[in-house]
């Protein structure tokens, strides 16, 4: 009988934990996916742009994405190998605009669209917090938040400048 029950006291409250450990890879992959975009977009920026500040910018983003990344990538293989992925984790479609414009309405929707992806990962982080059980994940996520911020910042200073 007491067997029973630890074994049912043992399901009832490891299954939300369950269930949050593959929350938690998901959104991993995803934001790692997000890091990805804001790099190839950055990389088509600095191919296009003539604007010092963009460039700047994107070279910044580049390596702190970058960075990110492999973190991210690290903390889904280390906590998370046994979980599959979904398959259905959207990317940021923004970059086959990006390859289509030129000059001053390139630089206008380099920095629109990474600011956009920018709220929409503080947005995403920020919904996913209370969900996060994993002290590593969670600190990840607040730092992407604050990273995130400090750059919508920066993006939006330099769009302000053009014209």
């Amino acid at each position: 009988m007491i067997k029973n029950l630890l074994l049912i006291g043992f399901i009832l409250t490891s299954t939300p934990l369950l269930a949050n450990r593959k929350v938690e890879a998901e959104y991993l992959e995803k934001m790692s996916l997000f890091h990805k975009d804001g790099i190839e977009n950055s990389k088509i920026a600095l191919s296009k742009t003539q604007n010092k500040e963009i460039v700047k910018i994107a070279k910044k983003i580049i390596v702190e994405q970058t960075k990110e990344k492999k973190q991210l990538e690290k903390l889904r293989a280390k906590l998370y190998s046994d979980i599959r992925s979904s398959g259905n984790i959207n990317k940021y479609p923004e970059s086959g605009e990006l390859k289509k414009s030129m000059g001053l309405e390139f630089d206008k929707l380099y920095l629109d669209s990474m600011a956009k992806q920018n709220k929409y990962e503080i947005m995403l982080t920020s919904k996913m917090l209370p969900e996060i059980i994993s002290d590593e994940v969670h600190h990840m996520a607040v730092k992407i938040v604050k990273n995130k911020g400090n750059e919508i910042e920066k993006l939006e200073k330099i769009k302000n400048t053009l014209e």
